[in-house]
């Protein structure tokens, strides 16, 4: 008995000295990938998203956006992140406040969502104080309707907007991400 309660105090502790940058990050399935991938790292954790290219269908036409999402096993949304503002010329863009349209950075969101996909959950904004903030795009091949690039972005919850699920991470950094999408 004695060492039963010395067992669980010592197994409380370990609990309680976890810090929440401690915690597992949630990775979630990269749902279909007919549209295309990103392979990347969340928080220094493998990450592998579903990821399309949307054609900005308004004036000014010379702008893209890419999304990519996860999923649960079940096939309920769990994550998207849209890159947009992107000029189709190979290069390498700053990312900034996602609000802010064709003014030469590319704007950033993140945001997480629950139940079965359609509850919003949790809300980012890009990161301005994070160091590496840009996406390179290294091929643009309007032939076969193809992107490809490279890119290195931060969130953080967005001020004002209370946090929902308390083992969601304070911040998000995708790094190292490498993508390939499709038009559609």
């Amino acid at each position: 008995m004695k060492y039963r309660f010395l067992h669980l105090f010592l197994l409380g502790l370990f609990f309680l000295s976890c810090s929440k940058e401690d915690r597992i990050i949630p990775i979630y399935e990269p749902g279909p990938m007919t549209f295309g991938w990103v392979e990347a790292k969340k928080n220094g954790v493998e990450f592998l998203a579903s990821c399309t290219a949307i054609a900005n269908d308004q004036p000014p036409l010379e702008y893209f956006a890419i999304r990519f999402t996860t999923e649960t096993e079940e096939g309920f949304a769990r994550e998207q992140v849209t890159l947009n503002d992107i000029e189709y010329n190979p290069k390498t863009h700053s990312f900034g406040p996602y609000d802010e349209r064709y003014d030469s950075v590319v704007g950033a969101s993140y945001s997480t969502v629950t139940d079965d996909g359609d509850v919003l959950e949790d809300v980012y904004i890009w990161d301005g104080s994070a160091g590496d903030n840009s996406i390179t795009i290294t091929t643009v091949d309007t032939l076969n309707n193809i992107v490809k690039g490279n890119f290195t972005v931060s969130f953080v919850i967005k001020p004002g907007r209370e946090k929902r699920n308390p083992d969601n991470p304070d911040k998000v950094t995708f790094s190292d991400a490498e993508f390939e999408a499709s038009f559609r």
